[in-house]
């Protein structure tokens, strides 16, 4: 994966439910192309409503043949960005 992906910010184009506790985020890079091979993740920096910023690590689940990027998370019950 090259480092040329991070600072990006694309937009949310669907949620899907998959289980009531896991949701699957396409994320739209139609104008930004991002290269990666099966089984990699990436790492992603969210900020909080308090201002804080918690970093994730997700495994892709779409294929690089896929024009979304999809990332599947999990609620967890302490999960400070999964809620």
């Amino acid at each position: 994966m090259s480092r040329d992906f991070y600072d990006r910010f694309p937009l949310v184009r669907n949620i899907s439910e998959e289980t009531p506790e896991t949701k699957s985020f396409s994320l739209d890079l139609a104008s930004e192309p991002f290269r990666f091979r099966p089984g990699q993740f990436v790492t992603v920096t969210l900020e909080l409503l308090d201002k804080r910023r918690a970093r994730r690590a997700y495994s892709i689940a779409s294929s690089p043949l896929d024009p979304d990027l999809v990332l599947t998370v999990k609620r967890m019950q302490a999960g400070v960005v999964s809620k």
